[in-house]
């Protein structure tokens, strides 16, 4: 279980710098922004119980 958190917890780091870097070059990102959203709820929910702190970020 810890594995996988910090697992999604890269993957949510990795997303919002690739994310960040596409929207500065002009790309419309918002639906990914979405996407992102929903990897943060369920880091949240992974993290809930576990003493985890999830990023709120």
């Amino acid at each position: 279980m810890q594995q996988q958190i910090s697992e999604l917890r890269k993957q949510i780091e990795n997303l919002e710098i690739l994310l960040d870097v596409l929207e500065r070059d002009g790309h419309i990102v918002e639906a990914e922004r979405a996407k992102l959203q929903l990897k943060k709820a369920k880091l949240g929910r992974l993290t809930a119980g576990t003493g985890w702190q999830a990023s709120s970020n």
